[in-house]
């Protein structure tokens, strides 16, 4: 695979399509960019903040999936193939309770956020089958947040941490 502009551009329109709407609205201007360490402590907070927001704006649970593995650039062919993999497989699995769906790409690589209508435990339980249904699964975080801003754990629904 080549990691160019043109080939993460081409993913991250096929993710977006896929995840958020047939009607692409020009994520490559993002894609670009040489991130700092700083500009990903940055991108963090930032996510944190419009999670936080969300969460009390919808007064609903929300997912946040991202990609992780051990590279500090995020925003790689690799991190957006894992996201074009795993992200609608999110999407399918609660289509019909999405209150909210967006796909950001940072300096964290690109992160699908969806406020889904549903059970949090019940949600847990779901983004934790995607996780181990995938033999990629243990490259992407799939957070849940409940209507108070806690993320659940594993453990918290009665099961064993992440490996």
């Amino acid at each position: 695979m080549i990691d160019n502009d043109e080939s993460k551009q081409e993913l991250i329109r096929d993710i977006y399509m896929k995840c958020i709407s047939e009607n692409y609205n020009g994520l490559e201007s993002m894609v670009s960019e040489d991130y700092t360490e700083d500009d990903m402590i940055q991108a963090k907070k930032e996510r944190i903040h419009k999670q936080e927001w969300l969460i009390k704006d919808y007064f609903a649970p929300l997912i946040s999936a991202r990609v992780t593995y051990p590279e500090s650039h995020k925003n790689d062919c690799i991190a957006f193939e894992i996201m074009k993999e795993l992200g609608p497989v999110l999407v399918d699995k609660f289509n019909n309770k999405i209150m909210y769906k967006n796909l950001k790409v940072t300096a964290e690589g690109p992160i699908l956020t969806l406020i889904v209508n549903e059970d949090v435990n019940h949600i847990k339980g779901e983004t934790v089958k995607i996780e181990e249904g995938s033999s990629i699964g243990k490259y992407i975080y799939i957070d849940v947040y409940d209507t108070d801003g806690n993320i659940l754990t594993r453990k918290d629904i009665g099961l064993k941490s992440k490996v």
